[in-house]
Order: C-alpha cells, then sequence, then structure tokens
C-alpha cells in the first residue's frame, strides 16, 4: 500500500512540472517527511541534512534547493541549528501554498 504522504508528494510534484533528477529526489524527500501524522509536527532540514540522508554530494544539494527556491517549490524556516554541524543555519521545507497541496483533497 502507498503511504499517503508518498500519494501526496506524487500528486504534489507531478504538478510542479519537477521532473526526474536531484530536484525531484529533493522535493519527494522533503513533501514526504516535513509533517509527521501520528504527532503533526512539522520538520524542516537544513542542507547538510538533506544531503547526509540522501547521500548527495552538498554542493549538488545546494544548487539544486536553489533551484527548488526560485521557482518558489520550497521556502526558508526561521533559523535554527543544524544537527550536523551545530551551526545556526536557515533549513528549508515545503512550499505548499505555491502549488495548492491542499486542492489534492478537494
Amino acid at each position: 500500500m502507498v503511504k499517503p504522504t508518498s500519494a501526496i508528494a506524487y500528486h504534489w510534484i507531478t504538478n510542479s512540472g519537477i521532473r526526474g533528477g536531484q530536484k525531484r529526489q529533493i522535493l519527494e524527500f522533503l513533501i514526504e517527511n516535513h509533517c509527521d501524522p501520528k504527532t503533526g509536527k512539522h520538520w524542516n532540514f537544513t542542507l547538510k541534512e538533506i544531503a547526509r540522508i540522501l547521500d548527495i554530494e552538498i554542493n549538488a544539494i545546494s544548487g539544486r534547493v536553489n533551484e527548488l527556491k526560485k521557482k518558489s517549490l520550497v521556502i526558508e524556516d526561521p533559523r535554527r541549528r543544524c544537527s550536523i554541524t551545530g551551526r545556526m543555519v536557515t533549513p528549508v521545507c515545503p512550499n505548499y501554498d505555491k502549488q495548492g497541496f491542499y486542492q489534492i483533497y478537494d
């Protein structure tokens, strides 16, 4: 059975026009891991955290995330301490408003 978050990610990304490759992989990851269905807690991720989890070089993550930001598909969240570097950084999360995320439930 397909997880609800996977189905959401599929519909959202399909509507965004993003095709395959690293951008799609990053966007899928952010969507599927943004909200904990049990607690409702929302998560965001630093570029280093995304790089480590997806096993993609940080320079590739940085470039792809910047491209996703330019398309307004991901947005920056308030600064927080990175779990990997311990530095204060600006994490990212999906921009649900851009794609009309909630419209898929209509």
